[in-house]
């Protein structure tokens, strides 16, 4: 239980009422010897380092950033195609292509389908390079190409909500910010 933890239980049994003040230190002395008991049983966690088939696994802390730098980068990458709709419409040229004989529909949803494709080729090149260069494994290509594909459709949906709710350029880029 540690000590911090039995301190919490026995104040929480005091103001509860359920024990007196007097027997405060009795029970707390006797939590601390009931989980030095349950200690030497360890019922802990154990890590296996070793894969089913018996090959050793090492810890490798380019497999622990590698995938978080590459969702920062996506996050930027979207953020700025938002980015580039708002531009238009300030310059006035995304007025000029509504007017145009294609839909709405159409316009936006090219741009969304070339921020996507933008995206996804981001992140195909990040795990690529870190698998030919650094020998990074990334698991079951199926797996981590849906995967890949998953953040990126999520990278694009917050991407347009920014989009949707900044109404200039400059309040996109504070938006990404930490």
């Amino acid at each position: 239980m540690g000590r911090v933890g039995g301190q919490v239980a026995v104040t929480q049994l005091v103001a509860s009422g359920r024990i007196q003040v007097q027997q405060a230190r009795t029970v707390g002395l006797a939590a601390g010897v009931s989980q030095a008991d349950l200690s030497s049983q360890s019922t802990s966690i154990t890590l296996n380092n070793e894969t089913p088939s018996g090959q050793a696994v090492k810890f490798d802390v380019l497999a622990l950033l590698a995938p978080g730098m590459a969702l920062m980068f996506l996050m930027y990458t979207v953020s700025y195609g938002g980015r580039s709709i708002l531009n238009e419409r300030n310059q006035g040229t995304l007025p000029r292509l509504l007017v145009s004989p294609t839909t709405t529909t159409q316009v936006l949803g090219g741009k969304m389908i070339g921020i996507f494709l933008t995206g996804a080729a981001q992140m195909f090149i990040l795990v690529e390079g870190t698998t030919i260069l650094f020998k990074l494994q990334w698991g079951d290509d199926l797996a981590v190409t849906a995967l890949v594909l998953a953040a990126v459709f999520g990278a694009v949906g917050w991407g347009m909500l920014l989009t949707a709710v900044a109404k200039t350029p400059a309040r996109s880029a504070r938006s990404v910010r930490p």
